[in-house]
């Protein structure tokens, strides 16, 4: 469970580096679906199934929103410097 949860901040914070439009809708619902399907192909029981799938989607949510608060860090510097006042 731990392995879903990182993979999850890392996806999320990907997806919101690279999208603009709100993607983690369609990703959240890709992510409770695909933990549904490693879960019972590892047969686990319905609860354990259910807390999985909560944990990874909601750090899916969690990575997007972070990846949205570093997205003006991450900016490429060669922009930043074009829209400087000040002569190189």
């Amino acid at each position: 469970m731990i392995l879903a949860v990182i993979v999850g901040l890392c996806a999320g914070a990907f997806l919101a580096q690279h999208f603009r439009a709100l993607i983690i809708v369609p990703a959240s619902l890709v992510a409770v679906a695909f933990g549904v399907c490693i879960a019972l192909i590892g047969a686990h029981g319905g609860a354990q199934i259910a807390i999985q799938t909560i944990a990874a989607t909601g750090a899916l949510q969690i990575g997007y929103f972070i990846g949205l608060l570093i997205r003006p860090v991450a900016a490429d510097p060669q922009k930043a410097q074009l829209n400087t006042a000040l002569p190189r």
